[in-house]
């Protein structure tokens, strides 16, 4: 079980279609910064989400960046289960 970060677009009147939040990798742009990156980093506790969330706006804000004012953001607690595909 953890947490992962999640965003979506505040826009009026569109479905909320969330994209996950992740580290990167060294070879990839700001790579201590949760970005969406098509894959999710997932935290031991809410508040390790929360205080990863919390220095990447802040990161953001001090360099002025403004991809982050567009986004509202949530945390999501994961679980891990045995697949009921068959």
């Amino acid at each position: 079980m953890g947490y992962i970060v999640v965003c979506h677009e505040k826009k009026n009147n569109s479905p909320e279609f969330f994209d996950v939040l992740s580290y990167g990798k060294i070879n990839e742009m700001h790579p201590s910064r949760l970005l969406r990156r098509n894959m999710a980093t997932v935290f031991e506790s809410r508040d390790d989400a929360f205080k990863a969330l919390e220095k990447t706006l802040k990161e953001c804000e001090k360099d002025g960046s403004t991809w982050q004012n567009k986004f509202f953001f949530s945390l999501i607690k994961t679980e891990k289960h045995e697949s009921h595909a068959d």
